[in-house]
């Protein structure tokens, strides 16, 4: 079922709340085949995707999020992020056989679209498939993977990781997959299955393995020479003793290296480039959120532009303009005839394009009748499905079946729960899985979320805890004498799982030292409280418990 049916793009879509717009850009897709949605922040990006996935699921969704990190800082963007982006740059590199004659939407934010981007032959070019079978030595596909920023390690955890063992080559090529396991006869692919990152063990076969670079710069000789004289050109002759310039001329990577990627480019693009005449529909507020973030950016720099105090390893950004998109560039984007903006109000004008979604209405506020949220829900409900499909959402799987229990109490027959819009016909009660936080009428539609009855989200806090099944997967990923990071007592050495008897009923616990001999034995379902040091152990000083250093360090790492 479809909640509108195809709309002619116009400078604003009205009627548009939460919820309500994944309707509307799926129709804007459907009508011009090849879309844009420019979110204003990281959350209205997967909550459009949500959407989309649950309203539209027929149409291709491409999301390309921004780094997350700050402008001109001294860390790079987690490793999933840099998968994400490449994955999506390179789909929309070769977009002529994306999703065939399906509609496709790429789904990004102010901040991303603000970045600039290689041009589209960086990523077309960069790619390497490997399959069983195949004549290839491991020196060669070695040489590619640290070319294109692999880093090789004793064993693969990580995206952009690999290692070599013998014949056996492990390669971390894509984050939202697990790394695959090449089986060498020689110099011929014989096997290839995918592998667990934690526990190190194989299962699936693998068909084949599409490699892409493993970040937006390459690390090869023209690419070093090119940085290599940009940045002495810009900075000078000194800069040539900074450890960012040294690292690079080593062939090596560097903290932050990301934000002077244009130094190791000819040229940079951007998103408007790449997708020249692609209709654009933005969030509410994209527009004040790209100012603030040029804003924002601008202020990073003239910091970073400024005095270095004595002692402190130097910084040398690149202009603004060089990285990023102007604030010139933004208002061209607001003013281009294939820009929308969404709106969650009504529309003032007959002539304007308004789908008609309106705020529902909210049964948790107490009821002099004493009848109960669910109650008064499911009275609504009965009346409401006389005229369109009733959908009721949840934020979790485990709280839509509480949800649909309750309001089933008061009800003919239970809300029948679905997966996509396309399920839903003319009349009927439905349940799905959607993140939600307020429902809304449309013509053709009444969406109820728990929130709206209960007043706030009924499912179990997700949290950080993870499945019992996890905890000794990620037990066996540690080694006798690692160390690990508590989040209340800091860092410890691992010294192995024992079994600990309290109060007559045993536990499994993961045996920690700490400084001056103390010991801690953590109980395996408490796991998550742990992370392992990542840096080299050679010189670390374990902490003490109760001490008072872990907590100081802590403090100003938060005070930053």
């Amino acid at each position: 079922m479809k909640l509108i049916n195809n709309i002619k793009f116009n400078s604003t879509v009205y009627g548009c709340l939460d919820g309500a717009d994944a309707f509307a850009v799926g129709a804007l897709a459907e009508g011009h085949n090849a879309l844009i949605y420019l979110a204003r922040d990281d959350k209205r990006l997967e909550q459009m995707a949500q959407g989309l996935a649950f309203c539209c699921p027929e149409i291709g969704l491409i999301s390309l999020p921004a780094w997350d990190c700050l402008p001109y800082d001294r860390v790079s963007p987690h490793s999933a992020i840099i998968s994400k982006r490449v994955e999506a740059l390179t789909q929309l590199a070769s977009r002529k056989k994306l999703h065939g004659d399906r509609p496709c939407i790429v789904l990004t934010t102010v901040n991303s679209w603000l970045q600039r981007l290689p041009t589209e032959s960086y990523f077309t070019k960069s790619n390497l498939v490997l399959s069983p079978g195949m004549e290839i030595s491991q020196e060669n596909i070695a040489e590619f993977l640290t070319r294109n920023g692999f880093l090789r390690t004793q064993s693969v955890r990580e995206y952009g990781e690999f290692a070599i063992r013998g014949g056996i080559m492990d390669i971390f090529a894509a984050s939202d997959d697990d790394p695959v396991r090449l089986d060498f006869f020689g110099d011929e692919i014989d096997t290839m299955r995918r592998f667990e990152p934690l526990s190190q063990l194989s299962h699936d076969v693998a068909d084949y393995l599409v490699i892409r670079p493993a970040s937006e710069y390459m690390l090869d000789d023209a690419s070093i020479s090119r940085f290599r004289q940009s940045y002495l050109a810009l900075f000078g002759g000194k800069a040539s003793k900074d450890p960012l310039y040294e690292a690079v001329s080593a062939g090596q990577t560097y903290p932050g290296l990301e934000h002077w990627l244009c130094l190791f480019h000819e040229e940079l693009s951007s998103l408007s480039d790449w997708l020249k005449g692609w209709h654009v529909i933005c969030d509410a507020d994209a527009h004040a959120a790209g100012l603030a973030r040029l804003s924002q950016i601008d202020e990073f720099y003239q910091a970073r532009a400024g005095s270095v105090p004595e002692g402190e390893t130097p910084y040398r950004p690149v202009h603004p303009e060089r990285m990023y998109q102007t604030e010139t560039d933004l208002e061209a984007l607001k003013q281009d005839k294939l820009t929308g903006t969404l709106s969650s109000f009504a529309a003032h004008q007959k002539e304007e394009v308004d789908i008609g979604a309106r705020a529902g209405q909210i049964f948790s506020a107490a009821r002099s009748d004493g009848k109960s949220p669910s109650a008064a829900a499911a009275e609504a409900i009965s009346k409401d499905i006389k005229t369109c499909p009733v959908l009721i959402t949840a934020s979790t799987q485990g709280a839509l079946e509480r949800v649909c229990a309750l309001i089933g109490q008061h009800l003919a027959r239970p809300p029948r729960i679905i997966t996509t819009a396309l399920e839903i016909t003319a009349e009927g009660i439905y349940g799905t899985v959607w993140s939600l936080e307020n429902g809304f009428h449309a013509p053709h539609l009444i969406v109820i979320t728990e929130q709206d009855i209960f007043g706030s989200r009924i499912g179990r806090p997700q949290g950080h805890r993870r499945r019992a099944e996890d905890f000794l997967r990620e037990v066996s990923s540690l080694e006798q004498g690692d160390l690990v990071v508590h989040v209340e007592h800091g860092i410890g050495r691992y010294e192995g799982l024992e079994t600990i008897s309290s109060d007559g009923t045993e536990h499994d616990c993961l045996h920690l030292s700490y400084a001056g001999g103390d010991r801690l034995y953590l109980p395996v379902e408490n796991i998550d409280m742990l992370s392992r040091y990542g840096q080299d152990a050679s010189d670390v000083i374990l902490d003490r418990l109760g001490g008072a250093g872990w907590q100081a360090r802590k403090a100003r790492i938060k005070g930053r």
